[in-house]
C-alpha cells in the first residue's frame, strides 16, 4: 500500500507496487503546480525576484 508525502501528498509506491505512470504523472503535476504557485521571491528589504531554470540551472532575476 502507498504512502504519501507530507507537505504535498505524493503519492509514494510501496515497494511491492508494481510502477504506474498515473501516479507519477499525478506526482509531477503537483510539484509542478507548487513551483508555479512559488515563482516570486520578496527579499527582506522589500524587492521582488522572479526564480527560474534554464540550461545553466536556477536563476533570480529582478522584477
Amino acid at each position: 500500500m502507498a504512502d504519501f508525502t507530507a507537505n504535498y501528498n505524493l503519492e509514494k509506491p510501496a515497494q511491492s507496487d508494481f510502477y504506474n505512470v498515473e501516479v507519477q504523472n499525478k506526482n509531477m503535476d503537483k510539484i509542478d503546480t507548487a513551483l508555479a504557485g512559488a515563482k516570486y521571491i520578496i527579499s527582506p528589504s522589500g524587492e521582488k525576484y522572479k526564480w527560474g531554470m534554464d540550461t545553466d540551472g536556477l536563476f533570480l532575476e529582478e522584477v
